[in-house]
């Protein structure tokens, strides 16, 4: 729903807009892991602008990005932000105006324990 807002600033002052993108899209979803709060999810689109947005999950795994261009883009989970050549990357569509519902997992690492 559109609207107009008018600002009047003074000089000197300051204001924070935050302007919904139209027929943006989100993510959100599930990292299955025994440690999510380990990891960071990576998202990365795979057209145009190559920015690497990250949030570490909850305990229980649950994570988002909101605001998104609709498009193509990979996401996976990775020990931290600059390990992210480390990480499973899936394909995924962002579609406009609607989130899109991803279950991500990560490997058992060799040494752990059950």
């Amino acid at each position: 729903q559109a609207s107009n807002v008018t600002l009047d600033l003074t000089t000197g002052t300051a204001a924070t807009v935050a302007i919904p993108l139209a027929g943006a899209g989100s993510v959100r979803g599930r990292l299955d892991s025994r440690s999510p709060a380990d990891y960071m999810i990576v998202l990365l689109p795979m057209t145009g602008e190559n920015t690497i947005q990250t949030v570490r999950p909850s305990s229980e795994g649950a994570f988002s990005f909101s605001s998104l261009p609709p498009g193509l883009y990979r996401i996976g989970a990775a020990k931290s932000r600059w390990l992210a050549g480390s990480a499973n990357f899936t394909a995924i569509t962002v579609p406009a105006g609607r989130a899109l519902e991803v279950d991500l997992a990560v490997p058992v690492e060799p040494n752990s324990k059950p």
